[in-house]
């Protein structure tokens, strides 16, 4: 069997915050759970998520706590920084 290599993925923190929204209306609760199922395969390792400095800023900015520390946890556990793409780029690039 041939192994996949992960798919990189960035979802905005607009997106990673809609779980978070009123579930009362059709639309978001659609969108709650295409990101429940991105995350979900992101945690069985078929994706990994890109992060970026923004996503830390916005989210610091989040005036609910609760929010703003399982959006905080969603990236430790689950994410890839951009930081190391561009640190092995860079590096590449002065060898």
């Amino acid at each position: 069997m041939i192994k996949q290599k992960q798919k990189l993925i960035y979802l905005d923190v607009c997106v990673l915050c809609r779980p978070f929204d009123d579930q009362q209306y059709l639309r978001i609760r659609m969108e709650t759970e295409s990101v429940n199922l991105i995350l979900a395969n992101v945690k069985k390792g078929k994706y990994k998520l890109l992060v970026s400095p923004v996503h830390i800023k916005e989210i610091k900015a989040i005036p609910d706590i609760y929010e703003r520390i399982q959006l905080k946890t969603i990236l430790d556990r689950f994410v890839f920084t951009l930081l190391i793409i561009f640190l092995k780029q860079e590096k590449g690039q002065k060898n």
